[in-house]
């Protein structure tokens, strides 16, 4: 309780001084309690979310939805589709591997972009969600500097970007009517939206 105080002789009336010294008080034990917050109030922190997981071998369907012939460059889309239930993330490049009918393999060199696209500064960070497809694009060529090429590629040996497990699809092109060409390096692009080349 407020109560009349005496200084030099003096009588203070205690009304609203006393109100301004106890609203006082409660500010400071308010303050004392919740420094991070002041005495406003505080709103709560919520958690980061989870980081979406990659999208693995195991849970990708993975095709050549598309094929092309241009100029002596011969190659084709290598799609990515989520067969899994939630979504997940690819960002770079597969591991793209050519193979003939004798087992001899030759790696894909990794490309920004292609004469088949994408027109991309960097590789972007592709989300997948359910039953959606990512592409990434191959070429190759029909003409080799020695007049002479060797055997065509009868397989596709297929990484998405980071997984260790590989899938095989064929190395037929279906618009060249022929299997894929040996003639001259494989590229392959990054791993992109479809959106991304159908714009392109």
């Amino acid at each position: 309780m407020c109560a009349w105080t005496v200084w030099s002789g003096e009588m203070a009336r205690s009304g609203k001084h006393c109100r301004a010294a106890r609203l006082g008080a409660w500010l400071l034990i308010v303050a004392a309690l919740v420094p991070a917050c002041g005495v406003v109030r505080c709103s709560a922190r919520l958690p980061a979310p989870a980081p979406l997981r990659v999208c693995e071998t195991s849970r990708l369907k993975i095709t050549m939805p598309w094929s092309g012939v241009a100029a002596g460059t011969i190659g084709g889309r290598i799609g990515f589709t989520n067969l899994g239930s939630r979504p997940c993330r690819l960002h770079g490049w597969p591991v793209l591997v050519a193979i003939d009918a004798a087992g001899q393999s030759h790696a894909a060199v990794d490309k920004l972009t292609t004469m088949f696209g994408p027109n991309l500064k960097a590789a972007p960070v592709v989300i997948l969600k359910p039953h959606a497809t990512a592409e990434a694009v191959f070429t190759g060529g029909d003409h080799s500097r020695s007049g002479t090429c060797p055997p065509q590629y009868r397989r596709l040996r297929v990484t998405p970007p980071g997984n260790s497990q590989a899938a095989t699809i064929r190395a037929w092109i279906p618009y060249y009517s022929h299997y894929l060409p040996a003639c001259t390096p494989i590229r392959v692009s990054e791993v992109v939206a479809r959106k991304a080349l159908y714009q392109s």
